[in-house]
């Protein structure tokens, strides 16, 4: 929903690392997003009209989406988050490697606050992918995954940009608040719905505090092709 800053780069990003296809629910954006994933032939788009965001639901649709046609195994990612690979050049390598007991992985996430500056300590929820076929139930915000067999750490590293700019994270606290599912809140998406009575000089206020956080120089490894 409204990823026209990013959503191009990301996709590229994963398709130049070896991804095969990739499914996006869109929702009705306005801001040339559905333009961008059109111009994609790798991408197919799954609409998602609804005005609430059942997150758990659509990643589950889109994994049985992503099963149906052939895949092996399954990588959430939301357009600000970009995987890759620990040990191999791509991902797909990466999880060919894998025994077969292997059926999930969890990915350690780095924010950043810019592209090149990222946070000391990596994110204390992880994310999570895994192999397509064996029955999923999906936590919201793909930090957990309900699913037999044996996981591993080792896999993908993921690097996340979740604001690019102060008026972008306005944007998306406003959209987010405005489609975060109410049986969800309380004890999800709280990472965003705590900043939603604030006014603009309180905004500000925490941009410049989420801006300050402690940081390395690391540049998010951005793959594209050619």
């Amino acid at each position: 929903l409204n990823e026209a800053t990013i959503i191009g780069t990301s996709i590229e990003h994963l398709l130049a690392l070896g991804v095969g296809h990739i499914f996006v629910a869109h929702g009705p954006s306005t801001d040339g997003t559905l333009d961008i994933l059109q111009s994609f032939p790798e991408v197919t788009v799954v609409d998602d009209p609804s005005p609430i965001h059942y997150q758990p639901t659509q990643t589950e649709l889109l994994s049985h989406l992503a099963l149906e046609a052939g895949a092996d195994w399954v990588l959430p990612f939301d357009a600000d988050e970009f995987p890759y690979p620990c040990d191999y050049p791509t991902i797909p390598e990466a999880f060919a490697a894998l025994p077969p007991e292997v059926t999930h992985a969890t990915i350690t996430c780095f924010g950043h606050t810019t592209w090149d500056l990222r946070h000391v300590e990596p994110r204390w929820l992880p994310k999570m992918a895994w192999r397509a076929g064996p029955p999923i139930s999906c936590s919201p915000g793909n930090h957990g995954i309900g699913i037999e067999g044996q996981g591993r750490w080792d896999v993908l590293h993921m690097r996340e940009l979740q604001f690019q700019s102060f008026s972008q994270c306005c944007q998306k606290i406003q959209d987010r608040c405005r489609t975060l599912d109410p049986t969800l809140r309380g004890h999800a998406g709280t990472h965003i719905t705590k900043y939603e009575t604030y006014g603009l000089e309180e905004l500000q206020t925490a941009w410049e505090a989420l801006m300050a956080e402690p940081t390395v120089h690391d540049p998010i490894p951005v793959a594209r092709r050619g």
